[in-house]
């Protein structure tokens, strides 16, 4: 088979990817919408909390300033057929490589107090994901020793890290104010010492960024996109 018969089917695939891609970042879109309106839609839930992972703000800034999420808002409350297809009609002006690379992600999962305080002014703030976002975007990692635990009263927020250290948020106005607790001191009763829990690591980069600094591209796992004869009367 000579070049010229290759090319064709080489298009074939790379338009399926993109098709597959798109799909993967509506999901994506999606989950944080979702998830992002359930936090805020909170009023008190101190009994049990809501597990939460602890990302830079910098990082869904990112992400939506790639899908121009302002303009596409509206089509991310409903997971319908009508609104997948007006989300992709948004990107299709991206080329392949762009589009991989918005599902590339190199994050940052807080579970230490001092790097969490340290990187709010850095980096602008804070953003809660759940465990379905990270999915999404295939890390390869055990994520569960990741987790926080997310508290809500009113405008008062309470977040109890992995290593038990607290960050408290209240919000006055346009303002937010961040205060941190430290975490409790363990005692080692063999040396009889007073030890703070280990730290662990927490920066993270999924199968797709990995692949990329390699050179390489890896396939899309695409979730089925589900939705429900109700969602679309409610378009």
């Amino acid at each position: 088979m000579d070049e010229l018969d290759k090319a064709p089917s080489q298009n074939v695939l790379i338009e399926a990817q993109m098709e597959q891609d798109k799909d993967k970042i509506f999901e994506l879109a999606i989950e944080y919408t979702k998830f992002n309106n359930e936090l805020n839609n909170i009023e008190d839930n101190f009994e049990k909390g809501t597990s939460v992972y602890i990302i830079a703000k910098e990082f869904i800034d990112e992400f939506k300033e790639a899908i121009k999420y302002e303009k596409v808002k509206e089509l991310l409350v409903k997971n319908n057929e009508d609104n997948l297809k007006k989300f992709k009609e948004n990107l299709k002006q991206y080329p392949y490589d762009y589009l991989y690379s918005i599902l590339c992600a190199d994050i940052k999962l807080y579970t230490d107090l001092d790097e969490l305080e340290e990187d709010i002014s850095i980096k602008k703030g804070i953003e809660f994901v759940n465990i379905n976002f990270l999915n999404i975007l295939e890390f390869e990692e055990n994520l569960d020793v990741y987790v926080s635990k997310y508290f809500k009263h009113k405008n008062n927020i309470m977040v109890i890290l992995e290593d038990k250290s607290k960050l408290l948020i209240s919000k006055e106005g346009n303002k937010i104010k961040y205060h941190g607790i430290g975490a409790p001191l363990v005692k080692n009763t063999k040396e009889q010492e007073i030890l703070r829990r280990t730290k662990t690591i927490s920066y993270l980069s999924n199968k797709r960024s990995k692949s990329r600094r390699l050179g390489t591209l890896v396939n899309s796992k695409s979730k089925t996109i589900n939705f429900s004869p109700k969602d679309k009367k409610k378009i």
